[in-house]
């Protein structure tokens, strides 16, 4: 198996730079104003301007007299997703509290409000989200679980693989959950993927494996990591 490095991403890149912040003249939601004044691209520019902001006031407001929760902002999140990743908590609170709400809504990428909470290790805010009814297994694709690993968290580690999760769900280039571990030379988490089933011959489309990941982590000190991993061949 080859041991080259092989730089993986999640589903978009979490590293990117948030929008522009709307300007102050977008937050101009007047106090006697209903949703039925207002012309659609007013609406959208208040109601995003609003989740960009973390201004609450409006957002109640607007979801009050109707606005739905499930718009998409101009990156293509949803709402509520670009409120997690933003960390705009009183937006997610209204949000995740909203008459109509589709928790499962994703962006573009196949990103949803679950899987960007996982990735920032935001327990009370997953154990929110699934109380509300969020899909945790997936049957392939980026799951919650990959996202959870990747960030090193072993507690939703194990939160997902209780409620169910595909400890073996690939992506497109055949990434599961136990590379993005093992990308990060993470032992907790690897260890409990590999306790719920996670294979470590399941190798990605370079036909790299697991092990080859922790092998290509030139900061990790733990020398018996790859050994935990090692497969004579990839699975077919």
């Amino acid at each position: 198996m080859k041991q080259t490095s092989l730089k993986i991403t999640l589903a978009s890149a979490f590293a990117a730079a948030m929008m522009t912040l709307a300007p102050a003249a977008v937050l101009s939601f007047p106090a006697a104003a209903s949703a039925a004044q207002m012309g659609p691209e007013e609406l959208y520019a208040n109601f995003t301007g609003a989740v960009k902001n973390n201004r609450g006031d409006v957002v109640k407001k607007m979801l009050a007299q109707g606005y739905s929760p499930n718009v998409k902002m101009p990156n293509g999140d949803p709402a509520l997703v670009y409120a997690i990743r933003a960390d705009n908590t009183d937006v997610i609170d209204l949000l995740l509290n909203a008459k109509g709400l589709d928790v499962d809504k994703a962006n573009p990428s196949g990103e949803s409000a679950l899987m960007v909470a996982a990735y920032k290790k935001n327990v009370p805010l997953v154990k929110a989200l699934l109380a509300k009814g969020a899909i945790v297994d997936r049957t392939s694709g980026w799951s919650p679980l990959h996202y959870a690993a990747a960030a090193g968290s072993a507690e939703l580690v194990d939160l997902f693989i209780k409620k169910g999760a595909n400890v073996n769900v690939r992506t497109k280039s055949g990434v599961t959950p136990l590379f993005m571990a093992a990308r990060i030379a993470n032992r907790p988490c690897i260890e409990r993927l590999l306790k719920a089933g996670a294979r470590k011959d399941l190798c990605n489309d370079h036909g790299q494996s697991p092990a080859d990941m922790v092998r290509a982590n030139k900061t990790t000190t733990d020398t018996k990591l790859a050994d935990l991993l090692a497969t004579n061949k990839c699975a077919k």
